[in-house]
């Protein structure tokens, strides 16, 4: 059972990986490996911003991408605030009441820092789509 299921899985990826190919990628913005990528050259997020711009209808998924990007690195001052304000007194160990307070706060804002992350990455996905498919019309 386990081969087959290996076999399975394998030939699923390399299913995949064609597929990457066969896709016409003249002036669409892809990512691969490295980053993001158009006419098989590497992209900032500058020039993903200038390009996805020109197509108006992605332009509200580019400014929610661009927002939540802004509160996931908000999120990080607390972070790091809060893990040089924990204090372990001698002989208290890690289960000291003054500290919960300072790991709680660790915790929510990680979890605020994962949250905006993967929404303005999910948006950006978005906006890169919607320009393609408008851009693909226009070429």
């Amino acid at each position: 059972m386990k081969s087959i299921l290996t076999i399975f899985l394998f030939g699923f990826s390399i299913t995949l990986i064609a597929q990457d190919t066969t896709v016409s990628k003249n002036n669409q913005i892809y990512w691969k490996r490295s980053g993001w990528r158009m006419n098989d050259q590497r992209i900032s997020l500058k020039e993903i911003k200038s390009h996805i711009q020109q197509v108006p209808e992605a332009v509200p998924s580019l400014q929610k991408a661009v927002n939540n990007r802004r509160l996931a690195f908000l999120s990080v001052i607390p972070i790091i605030a809060s893990t040089f304000l924990i204090r372990e007194p001698a002989g208290t160990g890690i289960r000291s009441t003054r500290n919960t307070i300072y790991y709680a706060t660790n915790t929510i804002f990680a979890g605020s820092l994962l949250f905006f992350g993967i929404k303005s990455s999910k948006h950006l996905k978005k906006a890169i789509l919607i320009h393609n498919e408008k851009r693909a019309v226009t070429y």
